[in-house]
């Protein structure tokens, strides 16, 4: 089943692999296609950075979903928390 090309071992790569070439995923959706689920089947992790500070937080959430950022705010007690890229 797997590939000798892919350095994953599976022929599968979802994200980027030089190696066997594959694209890169970037969305839930994309993921869920390749893995043949749909996006309410799937969890995402998104990392967020409060106020400039040097440390993360993580927030997994449902695939289909999106995090409303003025509750994670509140949570936080943070005026700005940034999406990481």
């Amino acid at each position: 089943m797997g590939s000798s090309s892919c350095s994953t071992g599976t022929g599968r790569c979802i994200t980027s692999c030089r190696s066997c070439n594959a694209r890169v995923s970037k969305s839930i959706e994309d993921v869920a296609a390749f893995l043949n689920v749909p996006p309410e089947k799937t969890v995402k992790m998104l990392l967020y950075q409060a106020d400039g500070a040097e440390k993360y937080i993580a927030v997994c959430i449902r695939g289909d979903l999106t995090v409303n950022e003025i509750k994670l705010r509140t949570i936080l007690g943070a005026k700005n928390p940034d999406y990481s890229r």
